[in-house]
């Protein structure tokens, strides 16, 4: 029987070989990074339902608080579609955002602090209900039902993801996150 990890294995072969990585070689790191979330946003798009939409930007909520830039925002346009922002960057609000993704070329210690870091600032978002809204909620739905779930891709990493997750783990704990704020993910290309 096959297992999870060789399942998502093969599934990552097969988008490395979509993903044409090659071509990106001889690009700034400015203009890679660029075509690397491009290259998420377009797979994204591909597998996502038509409601769903993959773009980048800031996102805000209701009482003026507002994310750092976000590589991918995985927003549903039934619900609001962003604003036009800065530099073809979109402004979205927390209530229609289904997920927010930092992307990396290399991912390795530091650069997993500084996505974790950035995607923080979307942690700190709560979405707004009208009032009246009735929702059927248990204890552990309760905490989390309001914060915008945040993943990590890198497209190579110089470690292992064991040993990035000790990494993440570590963050959380020296800046005491409690666990629905923290990262709920984190992908690599090269390992799963």
């Amino acid at each position: 029987m096959n297992s999870m990890e060789t399942d998502f294995k093969k599934v990552a072969e097969i988008l490395k070989s979509e993903f044409g990585l090659k071509s990106l070689r001889g690009l700034s790191n400015s203009e890679a990074g660029q075509a690397r979330e491009k290259l998420i946003k377009k797979f994204l798009s591909d597998y996502l339902p038509s409601t769903w939409h993959p773009e980048s930007g800031f996102i805000r909520d209701s009482v003026g608080h507002r994310s750092k830039q976000i590589d991918v925002i995985i927003n549903d346009d039934s619900i609001l579609k962003p604003l036009p922002y800065d530099s073809g960057k979109g402004l979205f609000f927390v209530e229609s955002v289904g997920v927010a993704i930092a992307v990396k070329s290399v991912l390795d210690k530091q650069q997993l602090r500084d996505a974790a870091e950035n995607l923080m600032s979307v942690k700190k978002l709560r979405r707004a209900y009208p009032d009246g809204t009735k929702r059927i909620l248990g204890n552990y739905e309760r905490r989390i039902a309001d914060i915008v779930p945040c993943f990590i891709f890198g497209f190579a990493t110089r470690t292992t993801v064991s040993t990035l997750m000790k990494n993440l783990r570590a963050y959380n704990e020296e800046r005491d996150i409690p666990p629905e704020e923290q990262i709920e993910g984190i992908f690599t290309l090269d390992d799963g």
